[in-house]
């Protein structure tokens, strides 16, 4: 971070009291790169900060332009950035036509450029934490009545508080500005079909579900075995090639507590390369023969297309942690890498409050990892394992009382999916559409009807999951015997 010499009334202070104040020119900077590169950023960083802001008059003057731009729904590039300055006449405050066509070139990507700005906003702030300081002293020093003085300085700590906050923070809006703000997302959605949340990757799902949005808590639920750790690796990784796909600035992580990370990566490779997960740990040998060395060729050229797309949007991290741990692990990953998805495999392993009561202990991670969600800012796809209760019934399909827990976790959830897969259950029907059918039931949704059934296609060799590609689905016997999905209206 740099500083700069806080600027007096008086003469030039001496060089061992000057003060400084803290900026990073950088930073600024970058953000300005980073957004004609990127003109989408804009409205993201908007939402952060405000021109005042900057350190610098000269950036601070570029980014106003942008903002003006952005606002008249204008294209953010150098052409109409130049026009902007021009006719509003602060072409020369803006540093001049080259300081503007030189930007974009300080920076690669427009990857960390809500990092940048989250750096250039901590620094304003603690500018305007210096200045209230100097005015409270000022307030003290004067000899103010102590009560008005007292206010005033609650008024200046307040005022700094609130500049800037974050999607974690309070914030009060008026109704219509509410309704407004309604009408520009989806007038955003209308004009460049931009998704405000994420989407899966799978395309009835995301039919239903439109998108996985910050701040929502998403609990995947099924029983061992029936494949939720794919589906949430999957579904990671379809957020991350996403990313890749459309440029946007994001990344997604993985938290595995049961498998480890290159146990993780085989499934990838695997699914793409449509290898079966046992050849890959086995080297490519079958009953003593030599390694295939086409297979190798086959996986080496996937894994390096996946290193490519993914190997610096997709991150894992495995081994048992705590949720302290989680939090932290989460906003850093947030703050230095734009964390937007985390796929937590899975709940009931966290090793949080073994001493205490079970119901007890899920409830209370429950709750954290809602708080978490909220407070950072990012979606969280977590996973959780089914009890034996739909074991017993003759439709095996999962209903929002099979959760562990239910009752807490249904509430903290945004929504709450689960899967089943009739194979699971009978083994004796060998055609091959039964065996690959599964259905991703939707418990509990946001402006979707709990219950709704989404088909989907397991391939059991590659351990992976796909849409379904047919118009019918498989007969089952224990379908028309209620829909256990359904529940009562609030």
């Amino acid at each position: 971070m740099t500083v700069h010499a806080l600027p007096g009334s008086g003469s030039a202070p001496d060089e061992s009291t000057e003060k400084l104040l803290p900026c990073n020119t950088d930073a600024e900077r970058n953000i300005l790169d980073s957004m004609l590169i990127n003109p989408s950023l804009v409205a993201s960083i908007a939402g952060l900060l405000e021109p005042g802001d900057f350190y610098r008059n000269d950036y601070r003057t570029i980014y106003a332009a942008m903002l003006a731009l952005h606002a008249a729904q204008e294209p953010v590039d150098a052409t109409t950035l130049f026009d902007q300055l021009d006719r509003t006449g602060t072409l020369e405050d803006a540093g001049g036509i080259g300081a503007i066509f030189a930007l974009g070139t300080h920076v690669p990507t427009s990857m960390h450029a809500l990092s940048y700005a989250r750096i250039v906003r901590r620094c304003a702030r603690n500018r305007a934490l210096i200045e209230a300081a100097g005015k409270i002293a000022a307030l003290a020093y004067n000899g103010a009545d102590d009560d008005m003085a007292c206010e005033l300085a609650l008024r200046e700590v307040m005022r700094v508080a609130q500049r800037g906050s974050t999607s974690g923070q309070s914030r009060t809006k008026s109704f219509a500005d509410v309704l407004d703000d309604l009408a520009n997302e989806v007038l955003d959605r209308i004009d460049s079909d931009a998704a405000i949340g994420l989407p899966t990757g799978f395309a009835e799902i995301d039919r239903h579900v439109v998108s996985m949005e910050p701040g929502d808590l998403i609990y995947l639920a099924g029983r061992p075995g029936s494949g939720k750790s794919a589906l949430g690796l999957k579904i990671a990784l379809m957020t991350a090639l996403h990313f890749h796909a459309t440029d946007r600035v994001g990344t997604v992580d993985v938290v595995t507590l049961e498998m480890s990370a290159k146990q993780q990566a085989r499934r990838v490779v695997a699914d793409r390369a449509e290898l079966n997960t046992r050849y890959i740990r086995s080297g490519f040998r079958q009953k003593g023969r030599d390694p295939d060395l086409d297979a190798w060729n086959t996986f080496e050229a996937h894994r390096a297309w996946l290193r490519e797309r993914v190997g610096d949007r997709l991150f894992v991290t495995d081994g048992v942690v705590s949720l302290l741990a989680l939090r932290s692990l989460i906003q850093r990953a947030v703050t230095e890498r734009h964390c937007q998805l985390v796929v937590i495999d899975q709940l009931d392993l966290f090793a949080d409050g073994a001493d205490r009561d079970e119901y007890d202990r899920i409830t209370k991670m429950s709750r954290q990892l809602k708080q978490i969600a909220k407070s950072c800012g990012v979606t969280i796809l977590c996973l959780v394992q089914l009890n034996r209760k739909c074991e017993d019934r003759r439709n095996k399909r999962p209903m929002l009382s099979d959760l562990r827990q239910s009752g807490q976790l249904e509430q903290d959830a945004d929504m709450v999916w689960a899967l089943y897969r009739p194979a699971y259950y009978d083994k004796t029907n060998t055609d091959a559409r039964f065996q690959q059918f599964a259905e991703l039931l939707i418990l509990k949704g946001r402006d979707v009807g709990d219950g709704t059934m989404v088909p989907l296609r397991f391939e059991a060799e590659y351990t992976r999951f796909r849409d379904w590609p047919f118009d019918s689905i498989p007969d089952d016997p224990t379908r028309d015997t209620g829909n256990p999905t359904e529940r009562k209206a609030d």
